[in-house]
């Protein structure tokens, strides 16, 4: 029987990282002889045991510091940290005719043999026993691949518990940190999803974006946030306000009292003692970052730092899909198809929240300052179909008497799993880049 390509191999090893279902899947078909250098030995041997050990999926950092001194092993390692996650049917699908075509390799050397010393009637019966066999050979048939309701509800109740016991729940969910959308959210928004915020311009969608890293990171997540528009000192000295409490005017003249000072070290240190940390890339210049810009960021932020748990991007508009297409004018629906598409791919491989915000346009003012007008999915209808991915798409309603009173409605147009249509009221302090006043917010609408 032959070995299995190199390329296939690391895409393989690749779903491995990301997918419990494969792993276990090859946890009992996937043999040493079929991997061609022994790194790849050394690398299925420590993700298997690992596995096995701890039924949780290990990690490439977990793998690479269990074979530190091995540097093919490490090369490897990184070889598949930059590979794109693979469609796993189609992994799948290339693993079981290579284990069927070793079978069959198998099987005719054996009836060769039998034939070759005069035993053919023993040929036959492996023939027809082996065959069948071959034939009903599936790597998904008798492995958890395919999810049952009834027959996995104890095993499925029993993770639910141990889950709840040690934790891990509310590790899964990242908060928005805006009470109303957390309770209809249970909790917040799921690894591997993605949220899309619209609104007007100079409604407060970078604000937003900032106030959701800051709560993030107070929380002990670490998260990229990708400056698409506007410059780096600007997104910096947006952020230091957010955090601080402090005014952008006195932040960037360098008013602080320096009795202040030692408070805000020690805010800052707690959030970074809990692991908590928000990593910025502005490029600066219109239209040079793309999508597969964003996933490199990604993969060279994890391999300096860490585990990343969320992405922003600031904004949807402004990135390029990154697939070496040419969008002419009239194909701007499919290009934001394609942009929303690869935030859900990357959300999933990189076991991230990715969120980020988009523009209102061509709403009549009027509308916009009628204190009963919601904006919805409708008002984008060209882009409807750029929606599908995202699991979470709010607007934000604002008029201008409800901007200079610092008030603002958000409207939940689609929250999957939960219900949705609610209005959830905040109160604001922009002037100290705050995009939702707790204290203010909770005694205005939240009195019991």
């Amino acid at each position: 029987m032959g070995t299995i390509n190199k390329s296939f191999l690391l895409e393989l090893f690749k779903l491995f990282f990301r997918k419990k279902e494969v792993l276990d899947i090859c946890s009992s078909c996937l043999e040493y002889h079929f991997l061609p250098e022994e790194s790849d030995k050394f690398i299925w041997k420590s993700i298997r045991t690992y596995y096995q050990t701890t039924g949780k999926i290990p990690t490439i950092g977990l793998i690479a510091q269990q074979n530190e001194n091995n540097l093919k092993v490490l090369e490897k390692l990184e070889e598949i940290k930059q590979i794109e996650i693979p469609e796993v049917d189609d992994i799948l699908i290339t693993l079981e005719n290579f284990i069927k075509e070793g079978m069959f390799q198998e099987l005719y050397y054996k009836i060769t043999d039998y034939f070759n010393q005069g035993e053919k009637e023993n040929a036959y019966l492996l023939l027809k026993e082996k065959g069948e066999i071959i034939h009903n050979f599936s790597l998904k048939k008798e492995s958890t691949y395919y999810k049952k309701i009834f027959e996995g509800f104890e095993d499925r109740t029993k993770e639910r518990i141990l889950n709840k016991e040690n934790g891990s729940i509310l590790k899964t969910k990242i908060p928005f940190s805006i009470d109303g959308l957390d309770l209809v959210s249970n909790g917040g928004i799921d690894r591997g999803d993605t949220f899309l915020f619209l609104a007007p311009s100079g409604v407060g969608k970078t604000k937003f974006l900032r106030h959701f890293g800051v709560g993030a990171a107070r929380r002990g997540f670490r998260g990229l946030h990708i400056q698409a528009e506007g410059s780096e000192q600007e997104c910096l000295d947006g952020y230091d306000a957010t955090w601080s409490g402090q005014l952008v005017h006195d932040l960037d003249n360098g008013n602080i009292p320096m009795e202040l000072l030692p408070r805000l070290r020690k805010i800052s240190n707690d959030i970074i003692n809990l692991g908590g940390e928000i990593y910025i890339y502005a490029p600066e210049k219109f239209d040079s970052i793309s999508m597969k810009d964003i996933r490199n960021y990604m993969i060279e932020i994890e391999a300096l730092y860490g585990k990343l748990d969320y992405v922003l991007l600031d904004y949807f508009e402004l990135v390029d899909p990154g697939d070496n297409r040419k969008y002419g004018i009239n194909d701007e629906r499919q290009r934001r198809e394609a942009i929303s598409n690869k935030m859900k791919n990357l959300a999933v491989e990189f076991d991230v929240v990715f969120g980020s915000c988009t523009q209102a346009s061509d709403v009549a003012p009027d509308k916009l300052n009628d204190p009963k007008f919601i904006l919805t999915r409708h008002h984008i209808s060209e882009f409807k179909l750029a929606l599908k991915p995202f699991s979470y798409f709010i607007t934000m309603n604002q008029t201008e008497d409800e901007y200079h009173a610092s008030l603002m409605r958000l409207y939940c147009d689609k929250i999957r799993k939960y219900k949705s249509k609610q209005i959830i009221p905040i109160c604001q302090a922009y002037k100290f880049e705050k995009f939702y006043d707790r204290q203010k917010t909770l005694e205005t609408y939240y009195k019991s």
